[in-house]
């Protein structure tokens, strides 16, 4: 049986005035903590080898530091 690590869900954006859909929640890394990320079509695809999607992490504390990167930092006992 496969052990979940996370959920995603759909969310709606606006980008050029043209409404598109991401999809956008947390992957648990075991020890390492939870993160959010978003996920996006790659709108800059112009190749079959380029990627159809791109994986981001979302930040939350306006620092540009992930949500889990500061967790950890709270937990470590040094």
């Amino acid at each position: 049986m496969a052990k979940q690590i996370g959920a995603l869900w759909v969310k709606e954006y606006t980008k050029d005035g043209e409404a598109k859909k991401m999809l956008s929640g947390a992957v648990d890394l075991g020890v390492l903590g939870e993160i959010d990320i978003a996920i996006f079509p790659n709108d800059q695809k112009k190749e079959p080898k380029h990627p159809d999607y791109r994986i981001v992490l979302a930040t939350s504390n306006g620092k540009g530091e992930s949500k889990a990167k500061e967790e950890r930092s709270r937990k470590e006992p040094f």
